[in-house]
């Protein structure tokens, strides 16, 4: 199940189509510990539209952000540092008031048992479309 974009005061954030945004994130560890980035042997992202904005109800992808690396991301704490470029959050389907895309965080960590484990994370992001001269 995605998770919805928020603020660090814990709003519903939303993003103009065209703007840029970055996005901060943390991992943890199962035992709730947050991983360094020395820990994070993998980290890609996709970005597409959520299917149901979609006519032909597939998940386009956007700019090209399909399993990209972004591991150079990372802080040296491990916290990611994402920034989202106005091409990331453009509007797809021009008769949307907006849409909501995904973005699709895999990663691989090796914990303390040496043991190396997979996360994956979904967090929707709502695009809201400037034009006011959409017919949706």
């Amino acid at each position: 199940m995605a998770i919805v974009l928020k603020n660090s005061t814990g709003v519903v954030q939303s993003i103009d189509e065209g703007e840029s945004a970055v996005i901060t994130a943390t991992f943890k560890d199962r035992d709730g510990s947050q991983l360094e980035a020395s820990s994070i042997t993998s980290l890609t992202m996709s970005l597409f539209v959520d299917p149901c904005y979609d006519p032909e109800d597939k998940a386009t992808i956007i700019n090209s952000r399909d399993n990209v690396d972004i591991r150079s991301s990372l802080e040296v704490d491990g916290t990611l540092l994402l920034k989202l470029t106005p091409e990331d959050n453009a509007i797809i389907y021009a008769d949307n008031k907006q849409e909501d895309h995904i973005i699709r965080l895999t990663w691989t960590w090796i914990n303390a048992d040496v043991s190396t484990l997979t996360g994956i994370a979904e967090y929707y992001v709502t695009i809201v479309n400037l034009d006011t001269t959409y017919s949706g």
